[in-house]
């Protein structure tokens, strides 16, 4: 029977954080996952540490900013690829009590560094309601198909485009049996996929549906950078932009709403006027706690399972320092960040 020292159910930010974290470690690992979960995939890919609706750092920020930006450097040189931009980055600001907010944002320690000031529009396809533009820097895009592609290329001997049989799991007291294979341990990175896992169905994860439209305009002419306003515009080349995510607590599935499709292009027409096409839709739902924190460690009766679940709409921010913490926590017999520990929850 082959031996080695992980299992990985589930690829996405999650789990290609945690492969790519043991591959660093030199840990031997098998990865099982059948994309059905497409939240990754979806998502716009924004490395960003504020919040920018209220002008407050994200939780951790700083810790998981500067992880995060090395952690990607240093994977785009491994996979020798590109799927990394540091575009420009616009508030739309609509009122002159939204240019108060910023400029007073510009003054908080942290934050300072992030957003610089405020400038007149200068671009003519912006709607007639936007007074200024918040300036905001050193924020970064993930082409996260490019990422997730890449990475599943590079661990090809060891990725298993399948289902997972939760039953054929076999958990003994020393070790793990999966279809003729043995592990150490089995590290559950299923996002909302996690409601049909026996050992982790338990906890408070619920799907939280985001879509985006895919727009077309050549009046746009924005390739270099980004506009927020509730939404995100991004762009993605060839004159293409990524608008979105809405939030919704219904109808969870990856299918998208038409619902959706008139929320946001009613909301991209009131950001811009230019004509524009929508060539396509996406819908992924994002693994979301109540307490807005994530959920790492180890299962409370088998040690040897552990799950890294519920990073929501931050787990491009977020993962790269988790995955680290998880994978220490295992080999390393360091402490999970109780803030994240599973333990919080009781069976």
């Amino acid at each position: 029977m082959t031996h080695k020292d992980v299992l990985i159910i589930g690829f996405g930010i999650a789990g290609a954080s945690i492969a790519h974290r043991l591959n660093r470690y030199g840990k031997s690992f098998d990865i099982v996952s059948n994309n059905s979960q497409q939240a990754t995939r979806v998502a716009g890919g924004v490395l960003n540490p504020i919040v920018l609706k209220r002008y407050k750092k994200a939780w951790k920020a700083n810790e998981f900013y500067s992880s995060a930006v090395k952690f990607y450097a240093d994977i785009e040189s491994k996979l020798d690829t590109s799927f990394i931009k540091q575009p420009n980055l616009f508030k739309l600001l609509q009122t002159p009590q939204d240019c108060n907010d910023f400029i007073s944002a510009t003054e908080q320690p942290y934050i300072s560094n992030f957003l610089t000031g405020i400038k007149p529009p200068s671009h003519s396809v912006l709607s007639t309601s936007v007074i200024k533009l918040g300036e905001v820097n050193h924020i970064y895009t993930l082409d996260l198909n490019t990422f997730l592609d890449g990475s599943i290329s590079y661990f090809n001997d060891s990725f298993y485009s399948n289902d997972f049989n939760y039953n054929n799991l076999k958990v003994e007291d020393s070790l793990i049996s999966y279809q003729s294979k043995s592990y150490q341990y089995v590290i559950f990175c299923e996002g909302y996929g996690v409601n049909h896992n026996p050992y982790f169905n338990y906890l408070p994860i619920y799907g939280n549906k985001g879509e985006y439209l895919i727009i077309h305009s050549k009046e746009l002419n924005s390739n270099h950078s980004i506009y927020k306003s509730k939404f995100f515009l991004i762009p993605l080349g060839k004159h293409l932009y990524k608008f979105g995510a809405n939030y919704q607590r219904h109808d969870l599935n990856n299918e998208p709403t038409e619902a959706t499709r008139h929320e946001l292009s009613k909301a991209f027409e009131k950001m811009f006027s230019v004509n524009y096409e929508i060539v396509s839709q996406l819908a992924g739902i994002r693994p979301t706690v109540k307490d807005r924190r994530p959920i790492l460690g180890r299962h409370p009766k088998h040690s040897q399972l552990l799950i890294f679940n519920g990073n929501g709409s931050r787990g491009v921010l977020a993962s790269p320092y988790l995955s680290k913490n998880l994978v220490q926590h295992i080999f390393n017999n360091q402490p999970i960040l109780e803030e994240v520990d599973v333990m919080r929850y009781d069976v």
